[in-house]
């Protein structure tokens, strides 16, 4: 492909590529070392991996993981998700982001994928993978920071979750909302993230309900919990429980949105259907789907 005098040649990742993705990445990311091993010791393999290559020098690259399947209501669409797409500084806006996400959407339809979704790391990328790629906006959350958050009096407790007590009661509670349901190796690699930087996977139950939350360590005095799913528990009193054992001075929280309009809700992920997979009225309802935290 020729754009603005550079001729930019896609294809899959070689084995050979390695050490030029690790370096890429913290380029463009600037991710501890110890956390880009953790991506490729959790996630990489050569054939999930596109890169794009200027007179044989490999200038970007994007990666389609394996992430799970799309529930919506009976219907199990199974998903990829495009994930960290980086170009080295001095080769961007000449199109090899926009080739590599269409070489990984292509390659996950021809692999078999249902759906394709992608979190955009930005706002103004919506627009740039709805006009470049043909991707929707599709997931929308909720996001708002607890400043001294106290409890109602209902006493609820908390505790370290596995994967797969994670994944158990993440299913049920998102059971009536379209979503996206991760994959072990998903759920496991989050882990990982989390655990690097203080956090990990938690579950909190009382007599009357229950929640799952996915924490991150602080940044700053604020904890960042990257989803947090409840039934019949409040925030105030799910995240009071957080307090005794994370005290900070804030809580950042991403949960589903019940509207695309109320003024703490944001787009998060954008989908794409595979020719002949469509999703119907009858298989959504009035609640927005759920993307999940998308390693962010």
């Amino acid at each position: 492909m020729l754009n603005d005098g550079f001729p930019i040649v896609t294809r899959r990742a070689l084995p050979g590529d390695r050490q030029t993705l690790l370096q890429i990445w913290a380029a463009v990311f600037g991710d501890l070392d110890a956390e880009i091993e953790a991506f490729f010791e959790h996630y990489y393999e050569s054939g999930i991996c596109v890169v794009a290559a200027v007179d044989n020098t490999v200038v970007a690259a994007g990666y389609s993981l394996p992430f799970g399947n799309l529930i919506c209501k009976k219907k199990r669409l199974s998903c990829a998700m495009i994930y960290s797409v980086a170009t080295l500084p001095s080769y961007r806006k000449f199109g090899c982001g926009t080739a590599i996400v269409r070489e990984l959407l292509s390659e996950s339809q021809a692999a078999g994928f249902d759906a394709v979704v992608l979190c955009p790391a930005g706002d103004s990328l919506f627009e740039y993978y709805s006009s470049r790629a043909g991707m929707r906006d599709w997931f929308y959350v909720d996001e708002r920071t607890i400043t001294n958050p106290s409890s109602s009096g209902s006493p609820v407790s908390l505790a370290a979750a596995s994967v797969e007590e994670y994944a158990l009661l993440r299913a049920e509670l998102l059971s009536d909302r379209p979503h996206i349901e991760l994959d072990a190796r998903a759920l496991s690699y989050q882990l990982h993230l989390c655990r690097s930087s203080g956090g990990g996977l938690f579950r909190a139950f009382s007599p009357d309900g229950s929640a799952c939350l996915i924490i991150e360590g602080s940044a700053d005095g604020v904890l960042n919990i990257k989803e947090l799913l409840t039934s019949n528990l409040s925030d105030s009193d799910v995240i009071a429980a957080v307090s005794e054992l994370f005290p900070v001075k804030g809580y950042f929280i991403r949960s589903p949105s019940q509207e695309s309009s109320a003024p703490s809700t944001r787009r998060f992920g954008m989908l794409a259907l595979s020719d002949g997979v469509s999703i119907g009225a009858d298989e959504l309802n009035s609640f927005l789907p759920w993307y999940g935290s998308a390693f962010d």
